[in-house]
């Protein structure tokens, strides 16, 4: 999922047009803990590949040598993804590190001291080894 703003970016639509796609229930997005939207790349791909900002050789991939025209929309749509897909996993990386370690914490705390080994003789006539 990526957010609103790389959208813009890559598929070179304004913010307003891809928010109206959204509330009109065009383009599915969600929001993030803050508020933002973000989108999934292919979803994108799947409503404004005929849009009328996107070149046709951007949508076939190609890069025409006469105008100045965008990389190839599927692959920055594909690197966005796994941008986003890179960043959720070393965010649940990080959260399972913390839980390791404050489990560890907590088994260190909680570990009792072997108890000392009194001898049977010793328990019969009251004295402590």
């Amino acid at each position: 999922m990526i957010r609103l703003g790389e959208a813009v970016k890559i598929t070179k639509i304004s913010r307003s047009t891809l928010t109206r796609a959204i509330q009109a229930g065009k383009l599915s997005a969600q929001r993030d803990a803050a508020g933002n939207f973000l989108v999934d790349p292919a979803e994108l791909a799947r409503v404004f590949s005929d849009a009328p900002g996107w070149s046709a050789t951007a949508r076939r991939g190609e890069t025409s040598s006469q105008t100045d025209a965008p990389p190839i929309l599927s692959l920055q749509l594909e690197l966005a993804g796994a941008r986003a897909v890179l960043l959720q996993l070393e965010t649940r990386i990080a959260d399972l590190r913390e839980d390791r370690d404050s489990w560890k914490a907590q088994a260190e705390r909680l570990a009792l001291p072997a108890p000392a080994a009194i001898g049977f003789l010793a328990r019969l006539f009251g004295r402590a080894a």
